[in-house]
């Protein structure tokens, strides 16, 4: 006759108390980060929050920052260390676990052969769980437990973990865009904020000096008319640039830049960048250095003029009367 072994009481109410409890954390953590919350602080809350649930010592979340995987939270007495480490993708643990999307467990860290970053984790920690940050199929990060007691978890940690791995992933993502946007947001408010001392200065220089020529044309000596004309050519062409960048940034943030790649004499735009800048500024020295066999390059003519144009107009605004500006090109 079989025989079923049913769990005591008190195991079914552990239990039941900590799926609750991973609930409520799972819960947690999708209301921070629709909160917009920091993306460091939802991080560090969660593996707060993981102490209540495991019988962890401490912990910490990596996240794939190009080639690396950098520590972004961390807590226990280990955190100090392991906060802000940066590990280069290659044959790791931990890179294996991001890579092949699978959880890791080693219940004595010296047997097992592993070697942890950081001189306290080295000598104190004895036991490691590991598990990936998944986001569409890709692994972006390292959500892991430590504990200086040997064989601290177990299966159910595991799933456990998994789980809030799972909730944090999409987490990542939000936090992650948010403070993109946040930057993108800030960047052209500061964009917006130059440009728009920047249109004021020669829209001031035309508005002045044409209702001059308008009012007191007779009275004027040839020379301070010609003069005056020239200056009003350097300004509206300088606000026809000024125009052109908003319409450039206008459409790259729609998504809506048309780049051609064409072949272009790139040596024929330096030297009617250079002629241009050197007209409008008159007390810089501009030299071009470039062999006439430049070789064609692939590109949007009109971008790359103004991009070399803006390089050259800042080189000359931020720099003496008498400055030598030299433009190299090999």
């Amino acid at each position: 006759m079989a025989t079923v072994d049913e769990p005591r009481p008190d195991q079914a109410v552990s239990t039941t108390l900590r799926s609750a409890a991973t609930v409520q954390l799972v819960l947690d953590i999708a209301t921070a980060a629709a909160g917009e919350r920091e993306l460091d602080q939802i991080l560090h809350e969660a593996l707060d929050r993981l102490g209540t649930v495991l019988p962890l010592t401490g912990g910490s979340i990596a996240l794939v920052e190009d080639n690396d995987l950098v520590v972004r939270a961390a807590v226990g007495p280990f955190a100090t260390e392991a906060l802000g480490q940066r590990l280069p993708r290659g044959e790791s643990r931990s890179w294996a676990v991001v890579e092949t999307l699978q959880p890791y467990l080693v219940g004595d860290i010296q047997a097992a052969g592993l070697h942890p970053r950081g001189v306290e984790a080295a000598t104190r920690m004895h036991s490691w769980l590991a598990v990936p940050l998944v986001r569409r199929g890709t692994g972006i990060g390292l959500l892991e437990i430590d504990s200086t007691e040997r064989n601290a978890f177990d299966g159910a940690d595991v799933e456990l973990l998994a789980t809030v791995a799972r909730s944090l992933g999409g987490s990542v993502e939000l936090a992650s865009r948010y403070a993109q946007e946040s930057k993108a947001n800030a960047l052209r408010d500061a964009f917006i904020g130059v440009i728009s001392h920047e249109l004021r200065t020669p829209i001031t220089t035309i508005y002045g000096l044409s209702a001059m020529l308008r009012q007191r044309m007779e009275s004027l000596t040839p020379e301070v008319r010609a003069q005056a004309i020239e200056d009003v050519e350097a300004e509206a062409d300088r606000l026809y640039r000024l125009v052109e960048d908003l319409l450039v940034l206008s459409r790259a943030e729609r998504g809506r830049v048309d780049i051609a790649r064409e072949p272009v004499a790139l040596g024929h735009i330096l030297r009617r960048a250079v002629d241009a800048e050197a007209a409008r500024w008159p007390a810089r020295r501009f030299e071009l250095d470039a062999p006439r066999s430049l070789p064609l390059v692939l590109g949007e003519e009109i971008y790359l003029e103004q991009v070399v144009r803006n390089l050259l107009t800042n080189a000359a605004k931020y720099s003496d009367a008498g400055t030598t500006i030299l433009v190299e090109a090999r």
